[in-house]
C-alpha cells in the first residue's frame, strides 16, 4: 500500500449510470470509514501543503487537491481564489468504461455525463455554472457590464427580414429595438401600411417561443407557421386565415427537420415529422432528450381537419435515416420528392402527377417516378415551361454547380416496365454551364417568366446576375462557330446581365416570383446591418407581355437555397482567380472591387432587351444604428499559405484609418479569430454587432479565416477539409493565426480563437494541437466527441463529413488522431489558453455531452497544475438551444460574457 493509499470503502456496487452508490447495509460500515478516512486525509493535506511549498505550487491548487480527495468540491465555497487568480474546479468522476473498437481499447471514463436527465449529471451541471460565475463575478464583471450596457444601447434598432410576395400581399419579419423575436407583417401593397400577423414574443415572456418558419399560400389567404421552445429543433405547426388574422384549429406536432409544402389549391401542405422521442426531457416535453433521430415520415394535411387524420405519403422503414424534401412544380400537376442521408451534396429524385389527388388517399397521386435513384449528385428543382424540368446540379463533375434542363415525360406516360429505364431516356442538356472563372453558383429564382436570377459566390462576395431561361444554348467550336459536337464542344449558356450591387457583401436573402416582374432581396456587410431593396425588370414595349405564367419564387427567410456538401480533390486555388487589387505595404493585396461590366457573361444582346431598376435607389428597409457610423471601420482581404502550400483567403475587419480605433495599421492588437470549416458551408461577410464593439472599445482586429471544409470556392474547397482530410481544416486556422503573428497584428497572448458547432470542434482541436500560440479560446456548442456523435440524435448525418468510428477503420484511426475529448494535450511544462466552452441545456443538434465531456477532460489534465493560471471553465445557457431562435436577451447576455472573457485574456482595454 503506498503513501496515497486510503482503507478501502464499501462503494464497489455502481448504478447505472456508473457512477458509485452504496446500500442500507453499507451505511454503518460507510461511517466508520469515513472517521478514518478524515484522520488519514488531514495528514495527507498537511503532506500536500508542506510538498507544494518545494515545487511552489499555489496553496489553492493544494485546497482543491484535497477537496477532491475527499470528494467534497461540489460543495465546496471555495470557487475562485483572489489572491492566487485561481479556480477550484469540481470533480468529476472518472468511470472504467472502456470501448474497443476495431482492436483498440479505448476509455471513456466521462460516458455517466452522456444522460442530460440523471441527477448526477445535474449536480455536476450546477458545480460547474457555479465556477463559471464565480470567475465572471470575480474578474469579468466590470467589462462585462460595460459592453452588455453599450450592446443594449446598440442593438436598439429596427430590423427587417427581406420581402416575399404571395398573391397580392407582401409578408416580412420586423424585430423592433430589444424585441426578444422577430413579428411577421403583411402588407396589401408596398405603400399601404403593415398590419401585424404574429408575434411570438407573447407566447413566452422569457421569449424563449420562436417563430422558426412561415409558410403562405400561393393566393396569400391562409398560412401555416412553425414554432420552436427553448432553441430546440422540435416544431409545432400552427395555421392561420391571413385575411382575418384569426389562428385556424389546424395543428400538427412532433416536427423536425420539416419542409412545409402547400398545394397550389391551398387546402392542404406536405410536411415531415417523426415519432415522439421515447425519452423527453423535462422542461417543454422534449430539446433535451439525445435519442438519434430515426424514420423520418412524409404526411399530408388537409385543411380543416384533425392531424389524426392526416394522411402518410411516404415512409421507408428500411431506410431509418433517410430524410425528405417536397416541392410542388410551379404548374401545380407535379409533386417533386427528394431523399438523402447525410450532408453531402447528392439526393435521390422522385416524381408524381398531382392532378388526381384529392386529398384523402395517396392512390390518387398515382405512381412514383424515379428519375434519380441513386446518390451520386444533387438535383435542386428550379422551375419548369411545360414538361421541361430546370435544375440546380453537380452533375458532369460541375463541383461549382451549374443549371440543366430536362424533358421529364408524364408520369402517366411512364409505363410500370419502363421506370427503371427512365433515368437512361431522359437527357439532362446544360442550360448555365459552370463558372469558368471559379465562381460557386449558390441560389437561383424564377422571376418574371422568361429570366432567372443567378447568385455566384466569388473570392467569398456575392454576386447577382439576370439570364434568360428560353433561349438555346450557343455552342461554340474551336476555330469557329456551329453545332459543335464532341470533345471540344464549349456551351456558353444564356445571356447574362450583371445585378447591380451596392458594393462588397453578401446578398443575405433572395426573394422572386416567376410571375412578376420584381424582386427583393436583403444586402449586409461586416459593418452593414442590412438594407432591403426591391429591384424590377422593365422591358421594351415589344416585350411588354415577357412576363410569363406560373408561380414560384421565395418563401422569406426560407426562400434562400443553401448548399451543404461535399467533394473531394485539388482544388483550385482562390488567389489564382481573385480580383486584382492594389498593392499595400508589405506586399499585402487589397481585394478591388469589381466592376459589373466586367463580369463574366455579360451580354450586350440582354441589355438592349430589357433595363434594371436601380438599385441603391429601391431601398424598402434600411437597418441604422444611431452611435455606429460603417464607415468607421475598413475591411480588406488578404491570401495566406497553409501548411501544405494552399492559398486562404482571410478577411480583416478593424477601424478605419485614422479613427481612434485603427491605431496604426501594423500595430499589434487583441484580436478575435474566427472559423467554421466544414459542410460546404461558406462563411460570408455578415454584421456582427458584439464584433464591431470589440474593435470599436478593445481597438481590437476581427479576422475571419475561409478555410477548407467551407463552400467558399466549391465542393473541391470543402471537400479538401473532410474525412482523413479534415487536419487541413486545422492546419489552415493554424496557418491564419500564425499570418497575423508574422505581420504584426497580433501576438499568441492577444489572440483569441472561436467558432460554433463544427467551428467548436475547430477550436477545441486547434488548442489540443498548439495550445501555444492562442491566448483565448472560446468553443461554442462544439463537436467534441468523434467517436460517438453519429449515435445522437441527427448526429449520423454528419458522417459525410467525418466518416464513421464504429463502420471504418480508417475513420476510425483518423478521428481518434483528433477527437477533442481523446486528444487533450498532457505534454509536461504544456498549459492550455484561457479556454471558454459553451452550450445549452436543449441543444438537440449537438447535444451538451460533447461539451461536458471536454471540459471534464480538460479540468482533469490541467486543473490542478499551478502553472495553468488562466481559467478552464464552461457557460451552459438554460432554455437555450443551439443558436435558432435565441431570443435577443439570450443573444446580448451571452455576447457580453464571451467578449468580457476574451478581452480579459488577450489583455484588451476598454476606451469609451
Amino acid at each position: 500500500m503506498g503513501p496515497f493509499a486510503f482503507p478501502s470503502l464499501p462503494l464497489a456496487k455502481r448504478g447505472p449510470n456508473g457512477l458509485p452508490t452504496t446500500t442500507s447495509k453499507d451505511a454503518l460500515l460507510l461511517a466508520t470509514g469515513v472517521v478514518g478516512t478524515a484522520f488519514v486525509a488531514s495528514h495527507v493535506y498537511f503532506f500536500l501543503r508542506s510538498r507544494s511549498k518545494r515545487v511552489n505550487a499555489s496553496k489553492s491548487s493544494t485546497l482543491c487537491a484535497f477537496l477532491r480527495l475527499l470528494g467534497l468540491s461540489n460543495k465546496a465555497e471555495v470557487h475562485y481564489d483572489k489572491a492566487t487568480g485561481r479556480l477550484c474546479y469540481p470533480s468529476t468522476a472518472r468511470v472504467p468504461v472502456v470501448d474497443t473498437l476495431h482492436g483498440t481499447a479505448v476509455p471513456d471514463p466521462y460516458r455517466w455525463l452522456e444522460d442530460p436527465d440523471a441527477k448526477d449529471v445535474q449536480k455536476w451541471v450546477n458545480a460547474q455554472n457555479k465556477v463559471t460565475d464565480a470567475y465572471f463575478k470575480a474578474c469579468l464583471q466590470e467589462d462585462k457590464l460595460k459592453f452588455q450596457s453599450r450592446m443594449s444601447e446598440l442593438f436598439h434598432y429596427d430590423k427587417f427580414s427581406c420581402v416575399w410576395q404571395k398573391g397580392s400581399r407582401y409578408f416580412f419579419y420586423k424585430k423592433t429595438g430589444l424585441q426578444n423575436q422577430a413579428v411577421l407583417y403583411t402588407q396589401d401593397t408596398l405603400s399601404s401600411p403593415p398590419r401585424m400577423l404574429i408575434d411570438p414574443n407573447t407566447l413566452r415572456a422569457d421569449g424563449t417561443a420562436a417563430l422558426s418558419s412561415v409558410h403562405v399560400t400561393e393566393d396569400g389567404n391562409t398560412l401555416a407557421y412553425m414554432i420552436s421552445l427553448s432553441g430546440s429543433d422540435w416544431q409545432t405547426i400552427y395555421t392561420m386565415d391571413v385575411v382575418t388574422g384569426k389562428a385556424l384549429p389546424d395543428e400538427v406536432h412532433w416536427c423536425k427537420y420539416s419542409s412545409v409544402t402547400w398545394t397550389r389549391d391551398g387546402q392542404g401542405f406536405f410536411y415531415n415529422k417523426y415519432l415522439a422521442p421515447t425519452s423527453k426531457g423535462k422542461e417543454d416535453g422534449a430539446g433535451t432528450e439525445t435519442d438519434a433521430a430515426a424514420s423520418q415520415m412524409v404526411y399530408y394535411h388537409r385543411l380543416g381537419t384533425d392531424e389524426k387524420e392526416d394522411v402518410l405519403f411516404w415512409h421507408d422503414p428500411s431506410q431509418p435515416k433517410w430524410m425528405y424534401g417536397v416541392e410542388i412544380a410551379d404548374d401545380g400537376e407535379t409533386l417533386l420528392l427528394t431523399s438523402n442521408d447525410s450532408c453531402d451534396p447528392v439526393n435521390r429524385l422522385y416524381y408524381f402527377d398531382l392532378r388526381g389527388f384529392d386529398g384523402r388517399d395517396m392512390k390518387s397521386i398515382g405512381r412514383c417516378v424515379r428519375l434519380v435513384d441513386t446518390l451520386a449528385h444533387r438535383y435542386d428543382y428550379v422551375t419548369n415551361e411545360g414538361r421541361k424540368f430546370y435544375f440546380l446540379t453537380n452533375s458532369g463533375g460541375a463541383g461549382n454547380y451549374k443549371i440543366v434542363r430536362a424533358e421529364l415525360p408524364a408520369p402517366g406516360d411512364v409505363l410500370e416496365e419502363d421506370k427503371d429505364a427512365l433515368a437512361k431516356s431522359v437527357t439532362f442538356v446544360d442550360v448555365v454551364p459552370e463558372d469558368s472563372k471559379g465562381g460557386v453558383l449558390t441560389r437561383v429564382q424564377p422571376v418574371a417568366g422568361r429570366f432567372l436570377l443567378l447568385s455566384y459566390l466569388r473570392n467569398v462576395t456575392d454576386e447577382l446576375e439576370l439570364c434568360f431561361l428560353d433561349r438555346e444554348p450557343v455552342v461554340e467550336a474551336k476555330g469557329g462557330q456551329g453545332k459543335a459536337e464532341g470533345p471540344g464542344a464549349i456551351s456558353r449558356g444564356p445571356a447574362r446581365l450583371p445585378v447591380s450591387l451596392p458594393g462588397t457583401g453578401t446578398v443575405d436573402s433572395l426573394c422572386a416570383r416567376k410571375e412578376t416582374a420584381e424582386f427583393f432581396f436583403k444586402f449586409s456587410s461586416f459593418s452593414d446591418p442590412g438594407t432591403v431593396y426591391r429591384a424590377e425588370i422593365r422591358f421594351p414595349e415589344a416585350s411588354a407581355d415577357a412576363a410569363g405564367k406560373g408561380s414560384g419564387g421565395g418563401e422569406g427567410q426560407q426562400a434562400t437555397r443553401g448548399q451543404e456538401g461535399t467533394k473531394a480533390g485539388g482544388s483550385r486555388s482562390p488567389e489564382s482567380s481573385k480580383a486584382k487589387g492594389k498593392k499595400k505595404k508589405g506586399g499585402k493585396k487589397e481585394k478591388a472591387s469589381t466592376q459589373s461590366d466586367k463580369r463574366e457573361g455579360k451580354d450586350s444582346e440582354a441589355s438592349d432587351l430589357l433595363a434594371l431598376v436601380e438599385v441603391p435607389k429601391a431601398v424598402l428597409f434600411r437597418a441604422v444604428i444611431p452611435g455606429l457610423n460603417p464607415e468607421e471601420f475598413t475591411t480588406t482581404q488578404v491570401f495566406y499559405q497553409s501548411k501544405d502550400g494552399t492559398k486562404v483567403p482571410m478577411f480583416l475587419v478593424r477601424g478605419a484609418e485614422g479613427s481612434k480605433m485603427n491605431g496604426g495599421p501594423e500595430r499589434a492588437r487583441p484580436t478575435f479569430l474566427y472559423g467554421y470549416g466544414g459542410f460546404n458551408i461558406s462563411i460570408r461577410p455578415s454584421f456582427s454587432l458584439s464584433r464591431l464593439l470589440f474593435i470599436q472599445h478593445y481597438g481590437g482586429l476581427v479576422a475571419v479565416a475561409n478555410i477548407r471544409g467551407g463552400g467558399e470556392y466549391g465542393e473541391n474547397w470543402h471537400t479538401g477539409g473532410t474525412k482523413g482530410r479534415k487536419q487541413n481544416v486545422f492546419d489552415d486556422f493554424v496557418a491564419a493565426a500564425e499570418y497575423l503573428i508574422k505581420e504584426g497584428l497580433s501576438t499568441p497572448a492577444q489572440l483569441a480563437i472561436n467558432g460554433g458547432s463544427n467551428g467548436g470542434l475547430l477550436v477545441a482541436a486547434c488548442i489540443n494541437q498548439r495550445p501555444d500560440l492562442f491566448g483565448a479560446a472560446v468553443a461554442q456548442v462544439g463537436v467534441l466527441d468523434m467517436l460517438r456523435f453519429h449515435k445522437f440524435t441527427i448526429g449520423y448525418a454528419w458522417c459525410s463529413d467525418y466518416g464513421n468510428a464504429d463502420e471504418d477503420e480508417a475513420d476510425f484511426k483518423n478521428l481518434l488522431g483528433y477527437s477533442p475529448i481523446h486528444n487533450v494535450n498532457k505534454e509536461e511544462g504544456v498549459t492550455y489558453p484561457a479556454t471558454l466552452i459553451t452550450t445549452g441545456d436543449h441543444d438537440d443538434r449537438v447535444v451538451p455531452l460533447h461539451s461536458y465531456k471536454y471540459i471534464a477532460a480538460l479540468q482533469h489534465a490541467h486543473g490542478d497544475n499551478p502553472a495553468q493560471t488562466r481559467p478552464l471553465i464552461i457557460r451552459i445557457d438554460t432554455k437555450a438551444g443551439h443558436g435558432a431562435g435565441k431570443p435577443t436577451s439570450k443573444v446580448i447576455e451571452e455576447q457580453s460574457d464571451v467578449m468580457a472573457f476574451i478581452a480579459k485574456n488577450t489583455g484588451a482595454t476598454w476606451q469609451d
